[in-house]
């Protein structure tokens, strides 16, 4: 169903006066996570640019440190793209398309560095802090991202058609007659 601006206008009227802000891309909420995501995303770049540069000046070389960095360098990128398409795509398929770049990004330094990381004692608790931590809490702020820009577009969607139904019924009511598709497109087009 092809949208009208004049009925958007309306939609934005009708969600103001009931007060529906928690369902939208340019509310408060989505625009806290949004703050949390770029935080995040900063924290991160610094992590992964502080491993790089240790391991390009690390004079002891590991077996899997080749893999390692070619690792971090795939998620920096992974990340980069992933902020780049939150930033000029304001939409739901680039949330979504954000989150699996995020999901992947988590899996693929889990997978490699569990190999790294092992130590005489075990694993080393500073990778949960540096990397992994913030990996795995971008993931969930874009899917809290993906999951108000959906409801966005699910409540804007809903309340069109009821106020295109209501005027419908309002326009059949006082007219006494029905109307052919193209007739109520013409009616749209002018309300």
């Amino acid at each position: 169903m092809k949208m009208y601006d004049n009925i958007l206008e309306k939609v934005k009227e009708y969600e103001e006066k009931r007060g529906i802000v928690y369902a939208k891309t340019d509310g408060g909420l989505y625009k806290a996570l949004k703050i949390i995501y770029i935080l995040l995303f900063i924290y991160t770049m610094v992590m992964n640019a502080m491993f790089l540069l240790g391991a390009a000046l690390s004079e002891t070389v590991f077996k899997n440190l080749k893999n390692s960095v070619y690792t971090v360098l795939g998620i920096t990128v992974l990340l980069i793209a992933s902020l780049v398409i939150m930033k000029f795509k304001n939409t739901v398929w680039a949330n979504i398309v954000s989150t699996v770049l995020n999901i992947l990004g988590c899996t693929g330094l889990c997978l490699t560095f569990g190999v790294l990381l092992q130590d005489v004692i075990g694993f080393k608790i500073s990778f949960y802090w540096r990397h992994l931590v913030p990996l795995c809490l971008m993931a969930i702020v874009t899917i809290a991202l993906c999951a108000v820009a959906l409801r966005a577009v699910i409540k804007t969607q809903k309340t069109y058609k009821k106020i295109v139904e209501n005027i419908y019924e309002n326009y059949t009511a006082s007219e006494d007659t029905t109307l052919t598709d193209e007739q109520w497109q013409e009616v749209l087009k002018n309300i």
